[in-house]
């Protein structure tokens, strides 16, 4: 199984209690609101290769939207999704995912400032803003 490698270097953290979600059925948005609640922090690990950095980091943008604190992979738009630091963590090599989950395990205000700082981040894509947008512009021709 390809995870185990990840569930056990996770277990070797001693202060870490860990309940691993592999799958999450996207499409049902029922499911996605009821897993990411239950969530404390979000990962997206994805490999660095042609295809991933082509594609969108859309789960990043529904961890973000909805609060949580998040670890992606630095790879593709990751740098136009999470400012590092500021409404998340960016991370590549093994030692980056330790260092930087280890970071929001330990620290319960950095949690919750980079999940304020990462709905406010996303706030921009919404359709209503968007919309509101559109008709200022329209107001100004």
């Amino acid at each position: 199984r390809k995870s185990k490698k990840l569930y056990e270097m996770f277990r070797r953290i001693d202060t870490l209690q860990t309940n691993f979600i592999d799958e999450i059925k996207w499409n049902s948005s029922e499911e996605v609101s009821k897993q990411l609640l239950s969530f404390d922090i979000a990962v997206s690990p994805l490999k660095d290769n042609e295809y991933n950095k082509s594609k969108g980091q859309y789960k990043a943008e529904e961890y973000l939207a909805s609060g949580l604190p998040v670890v992606i992979s630095d790879v593709g738009d990751a740098r136009k999704i999470v400012t590092d630091g500021n409404d998340g963590l960016l991370a590549l090599s093994k030692e980056d995912w330790i260092e930087k989950l280890q970071a929001l395990i330990e620290s319960r205000e950095l949690r919750e400032k980079f999940g304020e700082n990462g709905r406010k981040s996303v706030a921009k894509y919404s359709s209503k803003l968007s919309a509101n947008q559109y008709i200022e512009l329209f107001n100004e021709i």
